[in-house]
């Protein structure tokens, strides 16, 4: 097996143990919260949302940095750091005795994780040109095979086991990851920046990642994916909501398993579908292939808050997922076209930090958004500030 593919199984197994393991504990926090003497339902609801939230809010703020700090010092290290991270923290989540503690530990989680964007930039530097996005498009794929498989492997231990040892065994899963990484992946030290010591190294990631954020096809990029991101996460919290509307004297445990279907849909169409946009970015162009993903969630978007039913409703997310499949592969393939390989971790955490940020503040906005106009006017206007973020930026893009 050539050097760049078995980095590329090392790196992609990680992510796929991280992204299972992950989901198999993040949709039961508000349980788990109860466990640790959350009892009023408002007070749950709270800080589920604020732990849910916390770590991809603090990732979104170090994502670049620890982006130019793998340019210099090595990218192999950051996948490492991120996986070790994950080992300490949701490990120390086992033994949160209140909310605080488990708040601060997904806090430290965000700021010293963060695996996807520099296992692309590891894989990338290795992998053929005529690759990169095809790589992106299968590492994004582990990750969303999380989603689909991370919460049954949680119900299950949760249902014939403590809680806790779901921590201790994603824990276990993500340091596996990192030796399965420490011993099969490899770097080329080439595509480094230049090493710089002392105070030196402060000044240096700052140039490194004002030079980054000076592109204008990434910085166009970033915004457009951050507004698709935003758009797609705003109407996630609503879903079992608006089910309900569709399904007027339904039992609200058939619309709640309904509304699970959603949620899995789209998290297939992810897998399925981020494969096949990095390839096409490599054929027709990622700017272009951004553009055009950014257009299939617009029409989703559209198509969701037009629903007479919940089958147009579920066609419309099977759409959505297609559409959003092609966001990553295609952003973080446009960030490694657009400059030099040993920039190309700074890029990919710029572009990784405006996804995170999205994800972080929307559920938060969409709930808020919805309540002052309805759930279907959500998704109206969701798909219309989209449509309009989509000509702005096809516009910089092709200027770009």
């Amino acid at each position: 097996m050539s050097t760049w593919k078995r980095t590329w199984w090392s790196v992609w197994i990680a992510n796929l143990l991280t992204g299972v393991g992950m989901m198999s504990f993040l949709p039961y926090f508000p349980s788990y919260l109860e466990g640790l003497g959350v009892s009023d339902p408002g007070e749950v609801k709270v800080w589920a949302g604020l732990c849910f939230g916390a770590a991809p809010f603090s990732a979104a703020i170090m994502g670049p940095v620890w982006g130019a700090v793998g340019d210099r010092f090595g990218r192999k290290k950051m996948v490492l750091r991120s996986l070790l991270a994950l080992t300490f923290f949701v490990g120390l989540m086992a033994f949160a005795r209140t909310p605080w503690e488990l708040l601060a530990l997904r806090i430290g989680q965000g700021l010293f994780s963060g695996i996807l964007p520099p296992s692309i930039t590891l894989v990338s530097i290795g992998v053929p040109d005529s690759r990169r996005g095809r790589v992106a498009g299968w590492l994004q794929s582990a990750m969303a095979a999380g989603a689909i498989f991370g919460p049954l492997l949680g119900s299950w231990v949760r249902a014939d086991s403590d809680p806790r040892y779901l921590f201790l065994g994603v824990s276990v899963a993500t340091g596996l990851g990192a030796l399965g990484v420490a011993v099969f992946a490899t770097e080329d030290a080439t595509e480094r920046r230049e090493k710089v010591e002392g105070v030196g190294v402060l000044q240096a990631l700052v140039r490194d990642l004002v030079g980054v954020l000076r592109i204008p096809q990434l910085r166009a990029a970033m915004a457009l994916l951050f507004c698709v991101q935003f758009g797609i996460g705003a109407t996630n919290p609503v879903l079992e909501l608006y089910v309900r509307d569709l399904m007027p004297g339904v039992a609200q445990d058939v619309t709640s398993a309904r509304a699970g279907w959603l949620f899995s849909v789209m998290s297939a169409m992810l897998v399925a579908s981020s494969p096949v946009w990095g390839p096409l970015g490599d054929r027709i162009g990622h700017a272009r292939a951004l553009m055009l993903s950014a257009v299939v969630a617009v029409v989703a978007l559209f198509g969701m808050g037009l629903a007479d039913g919940f089958w147009f409703l579920l066609g419309a997310r099977v759409l959505l997922g297609i559409g959003a499949g092609g966001l990553g592969p295609t952003a973080f393939g446009l960030a490694a076209q657009s400059v030099p390989a040993h920039a190309r971790g700074a890029a990919n955490g710029a572009v990784f930090s405006a996804r995170a940020f999205a994800l972080a503040t929307s559920s938060m906005a969409g709930g808020f958004i919805a309540s002052l106009i309805g759930i279907r006017s959500l998704f109206l206007v969701a798909g219309a500030v989209l449509g309009l973020a989509l000509v702005v930026g096809a516009a910089r893009l092709r200027r770009g």
